[in-house]
């Protein structure tokens, strides 16, 4: 079941936006801005074209098939050539676990996010379901995948609104609160996919890099081994 359609259903059906997406700002050259959005409406419309594949599929065959993504970005796959099979299969586990079905909006804004973009969204468009689909994209490659909101609350929120999506697809889900001890903190971190504040991530990082220096080491991953020993403010 993970071999693509022969002939991709999506491929000339429009996208149902609300409006044409535009570049604000970012690129110089004349002409850039409308290619690159040319190019991610097409990843978009590829995600459409597995769709119905999706559907057909079993509560463990979808899961499988996100097993084998995993083995594929794990094996050096790109990212960016994975995307339209794991968008779909997130938009699918969207749809059965919470009856929440990603639009064609939402789609664009998770391709633009994944570039790298800024994907600035009205209200009511859905963020919060937009933001699953890179975070599941990235989490693929075993390093885990971090989402920063503004307080605990939406923290939490998101994280346990999402949680059955996430569940769909066998990636474990973890929240970093103000009010955690390290040992919490670091089973979070140790999450696929872990959703918390910008502040409490940048202090987190930055205690942990402080410890490095001390201890005389580099590391790379978010929360070393170094990490293990308590840290305090």
């Amino acid at each position: 079941m993970n071999d693509k359609p022969s002939s991709n259903p999506g491929k000339d059906i429009p996208l149902q936006l609300p409006y044409r997406p535009h570049v604000a700002a970012g690129w110089k050259i004349p002409g850039v801005g409308a290619y690159k959005i040319n190019q991610w409406l097409k990843q978009a419309r590829d995600v459409n074209g597995w769709e119905e594949n999706r559907k057909a599929l079993s509560d463990p065959q979808l899961r499988k098939e996100f097993l084998s993504l995993i083995y594929r970005a794990k094996s050096g796959e790109s990212l960016e050539t994975l995307l339209p099979e794991c968008y779909s299969l997130v938009r699918e586990a969207g749809r059965r676990r919470m009856n929440m079905r990603h639009y064609d909006v939402q789609i664009f804004g998770g391709v633009c996010l994944y570039h790298g973009c800024i994907a600035e969204m009205q209200t009511g468009e859905g963020k919060t379901l937009t933001a699953t689909l890179p975070l599941v994209l990235h989490s693929m490659l075993g390093k885990g995948a971090h989402l920063a909101t503004v307080n605990d609350y939406l923290a939490h929120r998101d994280a346990d609104w999402m949680r059955p999506l996430f569940d769909a697809l066998g990636l474990k889900v973890g929240i970093v609160l103000t009010d955690h001890n390290q040992d919490q903190r670091r089973q979070a971190y140790g999450s696929d996919i872990t959703y918390g504040t910008a502040k409490e991530f940048g202090f987190d990082f930055l205690r942990d890099r402080l410890l490095m220096r001390a201890q005389g080491r580099n590391v790379n991953d978010f929360l070393g081994a170094g990490s293990s020993r308590r840290l305090h403010p």
